[in-house]
């Protein structure tokens, strides 16, 4: 019956119906379970609700079932601990659920797996939530080997063992056996003590120190073992004096740890070569401006080491950081200090107030230094008369992840209409515009200029230098 219900409502293949038939096998054989009614079910493709395929019913006491309940449906609105499991895999324990016979019980319910995926559920039913609260409580996915069900722990990706009171190992599951092999292991794993198998160099008499002495109930660590890396969690069960050893292989995450790590580290050290070669230039182009007497030549000279200098101070700043973020706030900080220097300007303020969680890319970081440092630039330039005290304030808000920037000043203002076009603006504009995707608004006044930029914030992955 159990099998024809399942080849008939379900998409189990045979290895899967025969584990849900070994499952219902140990059941029968399990004490525990003498005071409920046990149940399996499957998700039935028909319905998509679950089916009952199987039931025990108690041996010490009453079933609460007057009639077969084999082959019908425990429906969402009536079972949901049994939905949950399937769908999640994971223990539900002491849920209110109505039977098919529309009776108030308590169930807990357990997945079955087979190949690391759900394929039906093990249910236990009361009528008295006391009583399934006292007996089922002991029933744990670490548990179960007690009472002899270790094909549950062959469902484990994680590597178990268990050892007796004497530290020698009496089970151990598939995964187990395909690692030891792998680290060389001959023979039967189940003849080996502890002291033989331990990969994180503890003892089995340290252990029973830690666990009868300290009282401790569990110890990890993680740490090397030839050419791997294994995350183990010894748990002790003072019932039976016994340890279980649950190994999980971590490896292929620090490998990929390690990779990250060099990267960001050889990400650093470019960012700090760009900034010593910008550097290099501005040099260059500063000793040609003390060897011109073109006021003009100049004028362009200190412009562009200026620009170069703006990009070569975000380069600095991105290899002072290993994991590649900067916030914005401490770009426009260390841009304005910089400028501050530069310019010589006595009488005009720098104002900040910019969100603490805007954090740009590379790309992005970069576009905006140089955007800034026109912007300001300008300001100091043609904004105020010479000796007039001003200031200049930049905001930036974050909504979503949308990036409200505004760079205001109150010096003379501008008219935007007639006003004649230099290279700076150019840069604003076509930097806005074409590497930020966004939009700049520029208005003014005798009051003073405002320049609004808006602008998608990227994540950090989508910058081109990750």
């Amino acid at each position: 019956m159990l099998q024809q219900l399942c080849e008939e409502h379900t998409k189990l293949e045979c290895g899967d119906i025969a584990e849900i038939i070994a499952t219902a096998q140990k059941s029968k054989d399990n004490q525990k379970y003498a005071n409920f009614d046990v149940f399996i079910d499957v998700y039935d493709e028909r319905t998509h609700e679950a089916l009952v395929v199987w039931h025990l019913r108690p041996k010490k006491k009453q079933s609460l079932y007057e009639k077969e309940v084999v082959g019908k449906l425990a429906k969402l609105k009536d079972e949901p601990g049994v939905h949950r499991t399937l769908q999640t895999g994971s223990d539900s324990r002491r849920l209110l659920a109505m039977t098919q016979e529309g009776k108030k019980v308590f169930q807990t319910i357990y997945p079955i797996r087979n190949n690391k995926k759900t394929i039906g559920v093990l249910i236990l039913e009361s009528d008295n939530e006391e009583e399934i609260l006292n007996e089922v409580q002991d029933i744990s996915a670490f548990d179960v080997f007690i009472d002899g069900e270790l094909h549950y722990y062959d469902q484990f990706v994680e590597s178990i063992l268990i050892y007796d009171e004497n530290g020698q190992c009496f089970y151990h599951n598939h995964p187990a056996e395909k690692l030891y092999r792998k680290l060389g292991y001959k023979g039967n794993l189940n003849t080996y003590h502890y002291d033989n198998m331990s990969l994180d160099y503890t003892t089995f008499e340290y252990l029973q120190y830690l666990f009868t002495v300290k009282n401790e109930t569990s110890e990890v660590s993680e740490n090397p073992y030839q050419d791997f890396t294994f995350l183990t969690k010894k748990i002790w069960f003072p019932k039976s004096n016994h340890i279980l050893v649950l190994i999980e292989d971590k490896t292929e995450e620090k490998r990929k740890e390690l990779e990250l790590r060099t990267k960001e580290v050889m990400i650093q050290e470019i960012h700090h070569r760009i900034k010593n070669n910008l550097q290099s230039i501005v040099s260059l182009l500063r000793l040609q401006e003390r060897r011109t007497n073109s006021v003009e030549a100049k004028k362009v000279l200190q412009d562009s080491s200026s620009r170069i200098l703006a990009i070569a101070q975000t380069h600095q700043l991105l290899s002072q950081h290993i994991d590649g973020i900067v916030s914005l706030k401490e770009m426009v900080e260390n841009l304005t200090r910089n400028l501050l220097y530069s310019l010589a300007r006595e009488g005009i303020k720098i104002v900040l107030d910019i969100d603490e969680e805007i954090v740009l890319n590379t790309e992005q970081m970069i576009t905006l230094s140089l955007i800034l440092n026109e912007i300001i630039a300008n300001a100091y330039e043609h904004a105020f008369d010479e000796k007039q005290e001003g200031f200049i304030k930049i905001t930036a808000k974050k909504k979503r992840n949308k990036i409200d920037l505004l760079v205001k000043d109150n010096g003379k203002g501008f008219d935007t209409k007639t006003a004649k076009r230099n290279l700076g603006m150019n840069i604003i504009e076509m930097y806005v515009t074409e590497k930020l995707s966004g939009k700049l608004e520029v208005t003014s006044s005798a009051n003073g200029t405002h320049n609004r930029i808006q602008f998608i914030m990227e994540d950090k992955e989508t910058s081109k230098d990750a």
